[in-house]
């Protein structure tokens, strides 16, 4: 690889907002009262929103976000 290129992993872009999607303010309010916290916790079942409450909270802050999707292959050690 030389120096200068770029690689493009779709694991590290935050996802697209989507129009049609309720925004829960009042959760993405929460968090964003608390974003001086060093660590904030999100945890609910398959299917309620996780993804798309932190798409919209990422895509609200003024601050650099780093984004990391997890799948089946981060269960590989190597």
């Amino acid at each position: 690889m030389s120096i200068g290129t770029t690689i493009f992993n779709p694991k590290l872009l935050v996802p697209r907002r989507s129009k049609n999607i309720l925004r829960r303010e009042r959760l993405i309010d929460l968090l964003h009262d608390n974003v001086q916290s060093r660590i904030q916790v999100l945890s609910a079942p398959t299917g309620y929103g996780k993804t798309t409450l932190l798409t919209n909270f990422a895509q609200d802050l003024s601050a650099p976000v780093c984004w990391y999707t997890i799948d089946n292959t981060d269960e590989d050690p190597r």
